[in-house]
């Protein structure tokens, strides 16, 4: 049995050991958003009303950044605690330039997608993804694509995710003085973006911002990245703030779920009064607090049911969760192959639910492979197990 010594992300102290640990919770949380994120990427999927992503102020890209930050706290900030500053800052930049290029690949081929399916069925599926540019203007289009200042539909995450690391090697300096600065000035940024309007562009002809917004998923990001390193003392077991934040979220069920709005108008009006603060695009400031709020229930729920990350169906999606880079890159190109089909077959039901599982599958089956690969290689080192009662 595996006796390595670990600290919970939510703690202050610092680690006891340098042996790479894994949390369960955390992974199989982001094995959840990387499924919802293919299911929802594919556009007019009937299966994705089903989505819990549906019944909240957030979606499964909030639950992806919020996890991320814990990971890359629990991940690179002890990097840099135990390897000392600047060779984090290799590691960062070496993450950041292997997400750039796993970005440029996905787009490539999801082009070549496009375009494959142009020649098959007829219909302009380059346009739809807004990837007709590169007929128009290639060099051009080429140019702004290493520029991050063209990016095409459903593939704006990992462009917003490289500016989150790329900042990293500040936040940690800034923290070195003082750990509420990282807090105030990611604060400040996102009061900033409001104030002058912060953006980048993704759409050099249109003038159209980023979808994901980095001056405001920061805030997010970074919160999390605060509690998973310790730096915030993560809030003591609560009735009271347990059942305020399970009201919240409940409150928030009825509200953002649309198909309620045709039946009840009501809901529909207090859904377009509330609407600036749900913004998708700056990560609103009502969708930050449902995501704290919800990252409250799920911790209460994982320590109260921690059998339950033992279970096999658990750990598919727990192994997910730790590698999410490649499955979240597959998963942008089955999503388009999903939709082509789709629409191939009208969109009938059951089909339809057979595309949706066979895609999961395909994900869940290519994260085994990965895992199997990296137990056989490098079984000396596997990451530890961490108790689930200390973690996410």
């Amino acid at each position: 049995m595996n006796t390595a010594q670990t600290t919970p992300p939510f703690s202050n102290q610092r680690p006891m050991n340098t042996k790479k640990v894994r949390y369960q919770a955390i992974d199989f949380f982001r094995g959840c958003g990387l499924l919802m994120i293919f299911i929802n990427h594919i556009p007019h999927n009937p299966w994705s009303w089903l989505m819990p992503t549906w019944l909240g102020f957030t979606d499964a890209a909030d639950l992806f950044v919020f996890c991320s930050g814990l990971v890359v706290a629990l991940a690179y900030g002890r990097y840099y605690e135990n390897n000392g500053y600047w060779q984090g800052v290799l590691k960062t930049s070496s993450r950041c330039f292997q997400l750039y290029t796993v970005h440029l690949s996905v787009i490539l081929i999801y082009f070549a997608l496009t375009v494959g399916a142009q020649c098959l069925t007829g219909i302009d599926y380059p346009r739809g993804a807004h990837m007709d540019y590169f007929y128009r203007e290639p060099f051009d289009a080429i140019k702004y694509l290493f520029e991050l200042t063209y990016i095409p539909n459903y593939l704006g995450i990992l462009p917003m995710y490289i500016m989150m690391l790329s900042i990293l090697p500040i936040i940690i300096a800034l923290s070195r003085i003082h750990r509420f600065l990282v807090l105030i000035i990611s604060l400040a940024i996102y009061i900033a973006m409001y104030l002058w309007d912060l953006h980048f562009i993704s759409n050099p002809e249109e003038g159209w911002p980023w979808f994901f917004n980095p001056f405001g998923w920061q805030l997010l990001f970074f919160l999390a990245y605060t509690i998973g390193s310790g730096w915030i003392p993560y809030p003591k077991e609560s009735k009271p703030l347990l059942i305020a934040c399970i009201v919240f979220c409940l409150i928030a069920a009825p509200l953002s779920y649309d198909l309620l709005h045709d039946y009840i108008p009501l809901l529909a009006h207090w859904r377009k009064l509330i609407q600036p603060a749900l913004h998708k695009t700056p990560c609103a400031p009502l969708r930050i607090i449902y995501a704290l709020a919800a990252a409250y229930i799920l911790r209460w729920w994982s320590v109260k049911h921690s059998d339950f990350f033992n279970q096999r169906f658990a750990s598919w999606l727990t192994i997910m969760g730790q590698y999410s880079l490649p499955v979240f890159a597959t998963s942008s190109l089955l999503s388009f192959i999903a939709f082509v089909i789709m629409e191939k077959i009208q969109y009938a039901v059951i089909p339809t639910l057979i595309i949706n599982i066979i895609g999961c599958l395909l994900l869940v089956g290519l994260a085994h492979i990965l895992h199997k690969r990296k137990q056989a290689v490098n079984y000396r080192n596997y990451p530890a197990i961490a108790p689930v009662d200390t973690h996410f």
